[in-house]
């Protein structure tokens, strides 16, 4: 793992140490009473009670003189409130890129797929305004050029580490991210992802 994986786990640790612990009230009940299956019922309320769920949209659309590339994709998540405002949780990404390029002289053109997964943090603040941080281990399909000059369809492994603000309203939300890990080789690559999507008890 890198350093932007070890930052993240930091941050989910110190939020959790830092949170604030519930008051413990002397146990006067009874042992029949502690094990009751109706304390149990409600413990688990209160956990779901703590969790929302939401969706992700990928568009993206970019060309020059011999590349064009329109990419879209879908990433459910699940969400844990530490806190009312801090939420971690995983995400799963899913993603078709349509490529079409003529570099090597005729028009070639690729359906290309990509998976991601990985846990994200979020923190809340201004009731509509959250930040986020996620990373995220990618498995993407790109068009590689051969020693005899073909293109060629390929597997690579990435880590992505996005940071970016959010704005999430009525149930939807706009999101916008900086990779610092964008990985470089290519004319369309660029570091900067919208996302537009949903939540659901967030």
């Amino acid at each position: 793992m890198n350093k932007y994986f070890l930052l993240l786990c930091l941050m989910v640790s110190f939020t959790i140490l830092s949170a604030q612990r519930p008051i413990r009230r002397p146990n006067t009940s009874t042992e029949t009473e502690r094990e009751s299956p109706k304390k149990t019922i409600e413990e688990g309320s209160a956990f779901k009670d703590k969790l929302w769920y939401g969706g992700n949209f990928t568009l993206f659309f970019g060309s020059n003189n011999f590349e064009s590339s329109f990419a879209f994709g879908l990433a459910p998540m699940v969400g844990y409130k530490i806190t009312p405002d801090f939420s971690i949780g995983p995400r799963v990404e899913v993603i078709y890129n349509f490529y079409k390029t003529s570099i090597t002289g005729p028009v070639e053109k690729f359906n290309l797929f990509s998976v991601g997964v990985g846990p994200f943090v979020r923190y809340k603040f201004f009731n509509v305004i959250f930040a986020q941080a996620e990373y995220q281990l990618e498995f993407v399909q790109r068009p590689v050029l051969t020693i005899n000059g073909d293109l060629v369809k390929s597997t690579f492994n990435n880590n992505n580490f996005f940071v970016g603000l959010g704005y999430n309203a009525g149930g939807g939300e706009i999101l916008v991210l900086y990779n610092l890990l964008e990985p470089s080789g290519g004319t369309l690559n660029i570091p900067i992802s919208f996302r537009f999507g949903f939540t659901y008890k967030f």
